[in-house]
């Protein structure tokens, strides 16, 4: 009997809703599968359904069908179906009409992946934080390492540890010129051994990078104080050199330019070895050698808490950085637990053990174990490097390049085959308010890729706290293909507009091609938007545009038309007359130049108010404003850390396209200027706040705190900046005692000159 026409209508009405609940289900699971952490893997396209109780298997398959879809197999749980969705994951409109046909699914859900826990049983393994900091557990269920690998230690030799018996190799010791380096008297080389190689789930001690197969070459080349030299380094490198060894682990170093041990590693990295150098332990940003040659990749130190260890050098050299430790507490459980050996009075009986230790040293075999598994995996050796550097990650306790390199080492993810990188902006970087946001794909399914803009982050992880949270997605599966190139390698978002100023995050991640296995990366940079108001004031820049030629006369890339914009985005006209011309003037103190004495200078009739007008590099000759980046003394930094007036006639703002490396000052570097006997002006040279009380000033071969300097009679500590409203006056800096960015100041110097025949260098640090 047909029904009356009302009851037909409402039953059509309750399927309507049905299926578009249908829809909606099955598009969260999607965008849920897409946007789930990198601990929560799935296989790409591929949904388990349930359908309705009853349904039999021709209608399923139909349904399917007509997604767009197939069936693998019915499990062997009631109304319960394994499927492929399709190519790319996302439902069409062709898709959703042929949901709308027919209505049987009632759940959907992505097909997981299961995976055993690689963690071995090891008696000290709870005690190896540094394995977890470095996933290694994942990485466990990839790789433990292969035969066919060997590391060579070059270093004070490694002892016949238990853990280590079946994984050491034939050596030699250039300290004792014999075939026998088993005689550690140091221990720092057995401890350096355990963390690469130490033999894993055996129930026994520690567990090495490589737990199993890997071999271990021990080549003796330090005392049994620790010391060495060029001579023996070399003999040491070229034994690793002609026996076979694939990776060359270095936990040593000093500070000379080692030009004859360069030449022997460039001869190892010519033949393919992977060669990782400890930084050193100094907490300095001098370069440490052979870390600091870019052969060689250079590993810095962390604590458990993931900042830099308070002993590890730093700088711009840094390649990553890995476990190294860090007991100032008085706790071992903050050290690296590895492999100890000690000996008898006599050095005749070896006594074997497991230690806390503490060092770059410790940190360096970290790295050399990751290259030495990614070896064992297949990975050619060209490769590793820049893998070890791609999926290095951003650490918690926040991100510094010339403390981290490109990240803390992550072994799974370097293991893996495929990586998400964002390459702009770089962490830390200050952008305009239309950034340019690039993220490389190395195997990743761009149609899984999801990125996240200034998400709730409560925990400050760098992770979104809801990643079902679609309100701070602007990349989805929808729309990623307007951003992807062709290759499906380069992911750019240009379409981001007047960012507010201040900071802002980036999060993205998205699934392996091959395995569905999540990855991620995020950055957090700040967006400046500089204005300055009509009328005069004193200002300071962060930038670097200054080239010396061939001549010795210096040139500008950037002129400060180009820089100065009106509100409209044209250039500001500072032309040498008109009435509305904007003014650029610097004072310039006396130096040795007897042709420019000290005065005010504008620009454009004298380049002494913009450009760096002249550096002899070795009688060390500059005017007030002619700075130095990182203390290199060939490097050219104005108008950085320079004060100016400048005098506009109207509004006027910064282009935002040069807030970005390389102009912009690195806010890591430290920053020197020379000071001149008198009224001096300079600047912050960075985009942050930096404390003044900071500030250091050298002379005489004296170093001296800014207290220190005043007491001295060096300088006058008080520094002053004007104001301009509303009659304009001059202001002492205040206690808060910080220096504003883009804010010019003055400092008096009671010394300082060429002229006297000592300069006095104010540096300011970061």
């Amino acid at each position: 009997m047909m029904e009356p026409r009302a009851g037909r209508w409402n039953m059509k009405l309750r399927l309507c809703i049905a299926l578009t609940m249908s829809v909606v289900l099955l598009s969260a699971v999607i965008s849920v599968a897409e946007t789930s952490s990198s601990t929560l893997n799935y296989v790409p396209n591929e949904y388990i359904i349930h359908v309705m109780s009853g349904t039999n298997y021709s209608a399923v398959e139909q349904l399917v069908d007509n997604m767009g879809a197939s069936i693998i197999s019915a499990l062997p749980l009631s109304d319960t179906y394994h499927i492929k969705l399709g190519a790319n994951g996302s439902i069409t409109s062709k898709q959703r009409y042929a949901m709308s046909s027919k209505w049987v699914i009632d759940h959907i859900q992505p097909n997981y992946v299961k995976r055993a826990m690689a963690e071995p049983d090891d008696a000290y393994y709870s005690k190896q934080w540094d394995m977890e900091m470095i996933n290694m557990p994942d990485a466990w269920e990839l790789q433990t390492g292969s035969s066919d690998v060997t590391v060579a230690v070059v270093d004070s030799g490694v002892a016949d540890h238990p853990e280590l018996v079946g994984r050491k190799i034939t050596g030699y010791d250039f300290i004792d010129d014999d075939d026998d380096p088993s005689n550690d008297g140091a221990g720092h080389g057995t401890h350096v051994a355990g963390t690469i190689a130490a033999q894993g789930d055996n129930g026994e001690g520690i567990c090495g990078i490589c737990w199993d197969n890997v071999k271990v070459m021990p080549v003796r080349v330090l005392d049994d104080d620790g010391g060495g030299t060029t001579a023996i380094a070399i003999e040491g490198l070229d034994y690793a050199l002609d026996n076979g060894a694939d990776v060359v682990n270095m936990s040593y170093g000093g500070y000379g330019d080692d030009e004859d041990e360069h030449a022997k590693l460039q001869e190892l990295d010519d033949a393919g070895i992977i060669l990782v150098a400890a930084a050193g332990n100094e907490a300095t940003s001098l370069k440490s050698y052979p870390a600091a040659f870019e052969e060689v990749i250079a590993v810095s130190a962390v604590g458990p808490d993931e900042s830099l260890a308070y002993y590890s050098n730093y700088g711009s050299w840094i390649d990553i950085a890995a476990p190294g430790g860090d007991l100032s507490s008085g706790d071992d459980a903050d050290g690296i637990w590895s492999t100890t050996v000690t000996w008898a009075d006599d050095s005749s009986t070896a006594t074997y053990g497991y230690e806390s230790w503490q060092g770059t040293s410790m940190a360096c075999p970290h790295v050399a174990g990751a290259a030495a598994l990614m070896l064992s995996n297949g990975f050619l050796p060209e490769k590793v490097r820049d893998r070890l550097l791609d999926s290095a990650r951003i650490p918690s306790s926040g991100y510094s390049e010339s403390k981290y390199g490109a990240g803390i080492l992550d072994v799974a993810q370097a293991l893996a085959y495929a990586s998400i990188k964002i390459k702009q902006p770089y962490p830390g970087a200050t952008v305009g308010t239309n950034p340019v946001v690039k993220i490389s794909l190395d195997s990743i399914d761009a149609s899984t890729v999801v990125v996240y803009l200034d998400y709730t982050d409560i925990d400050d992880n760098g992770v979104p706290d809801d990643l079902s949270d679609t309100s701070s997605m602007i990349v989805t599966s929808s729309n990623v293909s307007n951003y992807t190139n062709s290759a499906g390698t380069l992911l750019t978002i240009d379409d981001l507009s007047s960012l507010s100023v201040g900071e802002h995050k980036i999060y993205v991640q998205g699934g392996s091609t091959t395995s569905g296995t999540g990855y991620s990366d995020w950055v957090a940079f700040n967006v400046v938007a500089t204005t300055f108001s009509s009328g005069i004031q004193l200002v300071s820049l962060p930038y670097d545009f200054a080239t010396l030629g061939s001549d010795g006369n210096v040139s500008m890339s950037v002129l400060p038309s180009d820089l100065f914009l009106t509100t409209d985005g044209e250039a500001m006209n500072f032309k040498v007359s008109g009435t509305t011309k904007a003014s650029l003037i610097r004072w310039v103190a006396k130096s040795s130049f007897a042709a420019k004495s000290s005065g005010y200078y504008t620009y454009p009739t004298s380049n002494l108010a913009w450009s760096n007008p002249f550096v002899t590099t070795t009688s060390a000759e500059w005017y007030t404003g002619g700075g130095f980046i990182g203390g290199v003394s060939s490097a050219y930094a104005f108008p950085a850390g320079s004060g100016f007036w400048i005098q506009l006639p109207e509004n006027a703002v910064l282009n935002e396209a040069y807030n970005k490396s390389p102009y912009l000052v690195s806010s890591d570097a430290e920053f020197s200027m020379n000071l001149y006997t008198g009224w001096n002006m300079f600047g912050n040279p960075y985009t942050k706040e930096v404390s003044w009380s900071n500030a250091l000033f050298s002379y005489g071969g004296e170093v001296k705190t800014l207290a220190g300097a005043q007491s001295a009679g060096w300088v006058k500590s008080n520094v002053y900046y004007y104001v301009q409203t509303p009659t304009g006056a001059y202001h002492k800096l205040t206690n808060r005692g910080l220096l504003e960015p883009y804010v010019g100041y003055w400092i008096y110097a009671k010394v300082g000159g060429v002229d006297s025949g000592k300069s006095l260098v104010m540096t300011i640090l970061p």
